[in-house]
């Protein structure tokens, strides 16, 4: 049940600017403490109250990212595979209205010294779904932590390691947690799950087939730029 001084999301409006925003409202920016190390982020899922805290865009849930429509950002950070090998990976990543686009990067097997070269889609769809049905929340942090989960589909390009190189499709998944995010901009930490597999039969497959699923813990600095697109369809 919504608050009531929130407003409601029947309608934008322009202002002077240019910039759209929820009618005559707009909603102030609050902000706590910069979480200082990785750890506390963690703990953000059971304490939001540790994390900085942005409502700037609220009344509507866009968090900025129709006037900034090009999201774009950098994870880097590492984990474990089911087989108990350590892990380094790295990835950027561009999406669109923080939607749906690309993500390149590369995973490190810290063990076999093993490099996965991954190119695949990054999809986002919660935020334009909870949008369009008016089922925003209103808490950033909640709302950002909610539109961030996505899948990821692709391929790798498995290379040198104990395995002769070879493709393999990708499927992957994650969220971020906000650590400090305002207007869809900041740092957050990002907890994500890949599984590789290709066929021993497949013509451009490694020898032998591969299957391997990674665990991943990142650090994400995002930041946004606006395309022009969203303001020209308006």
């Amino acid at each position: 049940m919504p608050h009531a001084d929130r407003p409601r999301f029947d309608s934008l409006a322009r202002s002077a600017d240019g910039s759209w925003y929820d009618g005559p409202v707009r909603r102030t920016i609050h902000t706590a403490s910069l979480v200082p190390t990785v750890a506390a982020a963690v703990l953000a899922l059971s304490s939001p109250a540790l994390v900085a805290h942005a409502d700037d865009d609220a009344g509507h849930g866009a968090y900025g990212r129709f006037d900034a429509d090009l999201v774009l950002a950098l994870d880097l950070g590492g984990g474990l595979r089911t087989d108990g090998a350590g892990v380094l990976a790295g990835n950027v990543r561009g999406r669109y209205l923080d939607s749906a686009g690309l993500v390149l990067g590369a995973e490190r097997d810290l063990d076999e010294g093993a490099i996965h070269v991954v190119a695949a889609i990054d999809l986002r769809p919660v935020f334009l779904a909870r949008f369009f049905l008016d089922m925003e929340i209103g808490d950033s942090w909640i709302d950002l932590l909610l539109d961030s989960v996505g899948l990821e589909l692709g391929a790798v390009w498995a290379r040198a390691g104990e395995r002769d190189d070879g493709a393999a499709l990708l499927v992957g998944g994650g969220l971020e947690i906000p650590v400090y995010l305002r207007r869809a901009r900041g740092v957050a930490l990002r907890l994500g799950v890949r599984y590789v597999a290709a066929r021993e039969r497949w013509q451009h497959g490694p020898e032998g087939g591969l299957t391997d699923t990674s665990f991943v813990a990142a650090l994400v600095v995002r930041t946004a730029v606006s395309s022009g697109i969203a303001t020209r369809a308006r």
